[in-house]
């Protein structure tokens, strides 16, 4: 049985390496005093003998022992002895233990970089280029392409023999026979080639350059080209239009689309027009109603087009470059003989077994 040192014995130092004891109860009457401090609990009773102590309950605590090195006692006058009983550190006791096994960590958050695996592999190089995805492509368009194509080689739509190619003066001087083409694209407009044709025939018959059309009054200019679509309206255009010419660009036409959508009367259709019929530059479609109206049916188009600028653009977002040259006038003969605005000759046509809009009776 170990023995309790006397309150009058002088504390002892603890010697060199020996670890505080922990846990414990209240000691008994007559025992060193215990501090509550460094997280020591006190047990719930108090009592007195040399068996053991008696709580508040009436029990009998159980005996305390004395530690190995406990013989010297405790310089800082806490207890050397602990209960037999199965002892757990306190909690603050735990805390502290912890902190002086662990470094204190800053508060502040840092930032960690994370490295994701690249999807292409590990073969893939850093900073490789994603692949480029397809471009949306109408399904079966080059089949229904080289079937018009096929439908078209005669050459013999009201195009081919009165289209604006067929208008102008091909013997005249570069720049007069420009001035033509632009002049032609504008009576072209909401007005068959027949008719077109014939009103620049009286008007090359007078001799049509700037200088003439501005010399004309407004009454003869009408009565020449009547009776093209709108004519009222396309004699006003005609006069500004070549006024701004003789003064602006010394009696040539621009050599810009956005230059030329800006004279009167002249609309995106015409200048892709101009620029590829008098300067042999192609800069876009060439979309008129006929060419709005087969790419609508043939579903060239991701979704409906309801103008035909749309349509221009939906066009030249996926169809080749080298292409754009030829389709205007491909689609406009094929919609002048065979792709009618109304009751379409289906039965006549090559495509009738992969077009979307094709009647099948």
């Amino acid at each position: 049985m170990g023995t309790y040192p006397s309150p009058r014995d002088p504390p002892s130092p603890r010697p060199a390496g020996a670890r505080r004891a922990v846990g414990g109860g209240r000691p008994c009457p007559g025992a060193a005093p215990a501090p509550s401090a460094a997280g020591w609990p006190r047990a719930a009773g108090a009592g007195g003998g040399t068996k053991g102590c008696v709580g508040i309950a009436g029990k009998e605590s159980p005996p305390r022992v004395t530690l190995p090195w406990a013989e010297a006692g405790r310089a800082d006058g806490e207890p050397t002895s602990v209960s037999p009983k199965k002892h757990l550190p306190s909690l603050a006791a735990s805390r502290a233990a912890g902190a002086a096994r662990v470094p204190k960590r800053s508060a502040r958050g840092k930032s960690v970089a994370i490295a994701y695996e690249s999807a292409q592999g590990d073969g893939a190089e850093e900073g490789a280029p994603e692949p480029k995805r397809p471009k949306w492509e109408p399904r079966n368009w080059r089949q229904q392409l080289e079937r018009i194509r096929e439908m078209r080689s005669s050459r013999d739509a009201p195009v081919d023999r009165m289209g604006v190619e067929k208008c102008y003066d091909s013997s005249a001087p570069p720049q007069v026979m420009r001035y033509q083409v632009l002049l032609s694209l504008m009576l072209s407009s909401q007005t068959k080639d027949e008719v077109t044709s014939a009103a620049m025939l009286r008007l090359r018959q007078r001799g049509l350059t700037v200088d003439s059309i501005l010399q004309m009054d407004d009454v003869t200019l009408g009565e020449i080209i009547y009776p093209v679509g709108f004519w009222r309206n396309k004699v006003k255009y005609i006069k500004q239009t070549t006024a701004i010419l003789k003064q602006k660009y010394g009696g040539d036409i621009p050599s810009t689309v956005e230059e030329l959508v800006k004279l009167p009367g002249v609309g995106p259709k015409m200048a892709h027009l101009a620029m590829h019929i008098a300067w042999n530059n192609v800069s876009g479609i060439g979309v008129d109603t006929h060419v709005h109206r087969i790419t609508n049916r043939l579903k060239w188009v991701k979704k409906e087009t309801r103008s035909p600028e749309e349509t221009r653009v939906a066009l030249e977002d996926w169809l080749p470059r080298d292409l754009w040259r030829e389709i205007n006038w491909l689609l406009v003969g094929f919609g002048q003989q065979t792709c009618l605005p109304v009751n379409p000759r289906c039965r006549e046509c090559l495509n009738q077994d992969i077009c979307p809009a094709a009647k099948r009776r």
